[in-house]
């Protein structure tokens, strides 16, 4: 699961997220594909495990995109600041810098090709 100490390295790849058409199916998939099991994390948020090691992300796909696809999120140490910084660099705004619980700070945004990608930082303050 993306949380911990902050004091991991940064620009790299922190989690990955699968928004799928249908949760139920996918999560079936990459049990039988992987081996791993989905549990629920908070509301309607599942996370999948590798034995008793989160592995990635699962969730109900909301944008009304026709297809599932995943999401990477990567590391910062400060979430704020870099999405500030992408945003200078021509990136768009998907879901703006906040924090949860649990998690830390993250944003979710667009490069200048249109590609999403997320930020993430697991200290609230980053």
């Amino acid at each position: 699961m993306i949380t911990g100490d902050g004091d991991g390295p940064t620009g790299v790849f922190a989690w990955d997220e699968l928004h799928a058409t249908e949760p139920d199916a996918a999560g079936s998939f990459y049990g039988d594909l992987f081996g791993w099991t989905t549990a629920p994390f908070v509301a309607e948020y599942r996370v999948f495990n590798l034995a008793e090691s989160g592995v990635g992300g699962l969730m109900q796909e909301r944008g009304g995109s026709p297809a599932a696809y995943w999401l990477a999120y990567f590391a910062v140490e400060d979430t704020d600041a870099a999405a500030a910084r992408a945003m200078e660099l021509g990136a768009g705004m998907i879901v703006p810098p906040e924090s949860m619980e649990d998690v830390g700070r993250y944003a979710v945004l667009t490069d200048p090709t249109g590609a999403a990608f997320g930020l993430h930082h697991p200290s609230t303050g980053g």
